[in-house]
């Protein structure tokens, strides 16, 4: 787990993850390698108290894409790896329409209207 901060994406001739998201992805598969190895399983157990037979990989990681063309490449660098990443993003929305009922909803937090990490302004009562 990694801060929404993160960048996920980096532009130019090769876009593709960021350098942050890769580390990710690499600590991610260590630990994975970790708690498959027969070495390890005394102190797996008594870490966690049972061997996990079959974990999915995952980070969670920065925003979700904006553009088509992010959006484009973020799949496709998806598509190449045994780890999944999740944004903060993907979290909210599903959270939201956990919430709602609804079976998608456009967040608006993190967007103009909604800026991440400005609190909305308390009005003077009159």
């Amino acid at each position: 787990m990694k801060g929404p901060s993160e960048r996920t994406l980096r532009k130019g001739p090769h876009p593709g993850f960021t350098a942050q998201v890769t580390k990710a992805v690499d600590q991610v598969r260590d630990y994975d390698r970790y708690l498959r190895d027969p070495a390890n399983i005394a102190a797996v157990l008594k870490g966690l108290g049972y061997r996990p037979d079959d974990s999915k990989l995952a980070v969670l990681i920065g925003r979700s894409p904006k553009s088509d063309a992010e959006r484009e490449v973020w799949t496709q660098r998806q598509s190449e790896l045994d780890v999944k990443v999740v944004t903060y993003d993907e979290i909210l929305a599903k959270q939201v329409c956990s919430l709602t009922g609804f079976p998608s909803l456009q967040v608006l937090y993190g967007t103009p209207g909604y800026p991440i990490g400005v609190t909305p302004r308390k009005t003077k009562k009159k």
